[in-house]
């Protein structure tokens, strides 16, 4: 197993600085994309429905309950707002996602800025 686990870990160490950013990127920039959705909808624009042109919840419509999500865009919103009472109120479990969010979101920060730049250049051009 020690062995699997350095393979794995050297293997990644061989992968380009590029090829590291791109998996991170997939990896991490859905934390940014609710992060800056949540800080550009104001919870005020929720009405009890929900805003009119983001999709309602399948499994709500289907069964009339709530999922155990629900709630969550609701609070993200709440907290980017400073609304942290609200964002509570809207779903109690929403706080650790959105903490994580922010964790990933300045992770990938410091992955962009540590980035050497030499690396961006493409050395391999011909001419």
């Amino acid at each position: 197993m020690k062995a699997l686990l350095r393979d794995v870990g050297s293997e990644w160490l061989t992968i380009s600085p590029r090829a590291r950013l791109a998996i991170a990127s997939a990896l991490l920039l859905p934390a940014v994309a609710a992060l800056t959705f949540s800080m550009l909808v104001a919870p005020a624009d929720f009405s009890k429905r929900g805003l009119a042109w983001f999709p309602r919840c399948p499994y709500k419509l289907g069964t009339g309950h709530d999922c155990p999500t629900c709630g969550v865009t609701r609070a993200f919103c709440a907290f980017s707002h400073g609304h942290f009472a609200e964002g509570v109120k809207f779903n109690r479990t929403a706080a650790l996602p959105y903490g994580l969010c922010w964790v990933a979101s300045l992770g990938y920060l410091t992955l962009l800025t540590r980035y050497p730049r030499a690396d961006r250049r493409n050395t391999n051009r011909r001419g």
